[in-house]
């Protein structure tokens, strides 16, 4: 893998950790109300998004090689050409996901319960989290990472397709790697679930064709955010049929 890549993935750990380590823990999840458990991953979400969006403007106007915002579409009207698209990808991807899903959680193959009480409060928090996060992390992993490779990679290929295909490659790995847990010190893996990583593979080559052939974000955070408010009503049921 390029040494780029694995510094952009060790940027995005580094940063969340510093940013949660030193701001969200100390200073945001004790004046809160909501879960701790919710909190911590709320806010962190939304000051890794705020650091990634710092990226993007800082490159924009400090390098020559810059993913720059006027690239990105933000327009409404981009989204609704896409929409009948990500339906048709939601409705398939859920039913497959379903399916084999369940299989899976009868076997004990994945943990699908939750770190917090299962409260209505708790439930809608947790939902509205996933809402929110979907756009967090799509402007990462889609909006700074795609537009950047883009940039970098620009003069490697001789043909678009072969661009385009190796960016979407890259962001996806970036993408699934970024949900394994590890230390870097001393360097220890804390998370590791096979079957999510090809769950989240096959969402980021999704968002990475839909963002490029649409370069809007609207696009991207509506399909991740339907996906992810799926998957989460999909394990509230699993939790009250199979526990």
């Amino acid at each position: 893998m390029p040494l780029h890549i694995i510094l952009l993935v060790l940027l995005s750990y580094i940063s969340n950790d510093w940013i949660n380590t030193y701001i969200v823990a100390p200073y945001i999840v004790p004046y809160t109300s909501i879960n701790t458990y919710i909190s911590s991953y709320l806010f962190n979400g939304i000051m890794g998004a705020l650091f990634a969006s710092l990226l993007l403007i800082v490159c924009s106007r400090g390098l020559a090689l810059k993913p720059t915002y006027q690239e990105l579409d933000f327009r409404f009207s981009t989204f609704r050409k896409s929409f009948r698209a990500i339906l048709i990808f939601v409705i398939v991807f859920m039913i497959i996901y379903i399916f084999f899903g369940t299989l899976a959680a009868k076997q004990h193959l994945f943990d699908y319960s939750f770190q917090f009480p299962l409260t209505i409060s708790n439930i809608l928090r947790w939902f509205l989290f996933q809402l929110l996060i979907s756009g967090l992390e799509e402007i990462f992993f889609r909006c700074f990472v795609i537009l950047l490779l883009f940039k970098l990679w620009d003069q490697m290929f001789t043909k678009p397709n072969y661009l385009q295909m190796a960016v979407i490659i890259a962001s996806t790995l970036i993408f699934a790697a970024r949900h394994i847990g590890f230390l870097l010190y001393p360097f220890q893996i804390t998370y590791f679930v096979p079957l999510h990583l090809l769950v989240v593979s096959v969402l980021g080559i999704f968002l990475g064709i839909l963002f490029i052939k649409t370069r809007s974000f609207w696009a991207v955070y509506a399909a991740h955010g339907f996906i992810n408010g799926c998957i989460f009503a999909f394990l509230l049921v699993l939790n009250k049929t199979l526990s």
